[in-house]
């Protein structure tokens, strides 16, 4: 079994604007690689924007929902593959764990992301499954863009609320962020996707919370109810890496941001923070993520 240990998990120390601080996954079919925002993922946080100047956002895949409304202008995008330019009156539905990219110059849009915890209802809906169509048309009644625009307005007006305002706006966003989903479902449809199911989401979910405590991956199998092998494979393909690998992404990323934000921090504790069992393995797979020892990144 898995044993607690008290310690507190540090910040990660990537920069939410910095694509190139996430993960880079290479593709291994010729074509660009692309980024886990795996930041995005460990908060869960619900993102709802107006997008009114040029952005433009490398290949990268999370676990979350993500959906794009053009209101004006148009955004050159693409979907699991799938090139497209995105008008007026249209949606673009990224599903779990499917690479997309946006470049944009003269839009207006609304940008929703829903982080899992949010998909209430939705868990054995989206098992092995996302959506079938990546870009659709709004209605006549322009239903898509009524939906978004309630949940700009309730996350704006509400999202800052704490105590019994806070648990009020909580239940009011999961609700109407399930409903959008529903909407979406019922647009968009769905297909198979065996690369999203429960047990690759789990073992991320419980590798971001634990990452600075001993993971034994045979265990880590046991809780998600699958064998070793096929979570392990699962994970090398849709990450490019191996378990351990990502984890010590994660530690070497939490002694890089403990050093750099207390400087009474020894290397030896920042060490044993992370989850490292030694300095030496800390240093191995510091250098692999930063090309440098943690004294020289100092």
């Amino acid at each position: 079994m898995y044993k607690k240990i008290n310690k507190t998990i540090p910040t990660l120390n990537i920069d939410k604007t910095d694509i190139y601080g996430y993960p880079r996954i290479p593709r291994g079919d010729g074509k660009s690689d692309y980024y886990y925002e795996s930041l995005r993922d460990i908060e869960q946080n619900l993102v709802c924007d107006k997008r009114d100047k040029p952005f433009v956002s490398s290949p990268h895949i999370h676990s979350c929902f993500e959906f794009m409304y053009c209101v004006n202008g148009y955004i050159d995008g693409c979907i699991d593959d799938v090139s497209f330019r995105l008008r007026p009156g249209q949606l673009a539905a990224v599903s779990s764990f499917v690479t997309h990219e946006y470049e944009s110059y003269d839009a207006d849009a609304l940008l929703l992301i829903i982080p899992r915890r949010l998909a209430v209802g939705y868990e054995k809906t989206f098992e092995r499954r996302s959506f079938d169509k990546v870009v659709v048309d709004d209605d006549e009644q322009y239903t898509l863009l009524h939906q978004l625009r309630a949940i700009y307005s309730i996350h704006m007006r509400l999202g800052c609320c704490t105590g019994m305002d806070g648990i009020a706006y909580k239940q009011l966003i999961a609700s109407v962020c399930s409903t959008f989903l529903g909407l979406a479902v019922y647009c968009c449809g769905l297909r198979e996707n065996i690369a999203v199911n429960s047990s690759l989401i789990g073992a991320l979910d419980y590798i971001h919370s634990h990452y600075n405590e001993e993971i034994r991956i045979p265990e880590l199998a046991r809780l998600m109810l699958c064998s070793q092998q096929t979570l392990s494979d699962q994970f090398r393909e849709l990450f490019g890496m191996t378990i351990k690998s990502y984890i010590n992404h994660l530690r070497a990323n939490a002694v890089c941001t403990m050093l750099s934000t207390d400087a009474s921090l020894t290397l030896s504790e920042a060490t044993e923070r992370a989850g490292f069992g030694s300095i030496r393995s800390m240093l191995r797979a510091y250098r692999r993520e930063y090309d440098c020892t943690p004294s020289e990144n100092r």
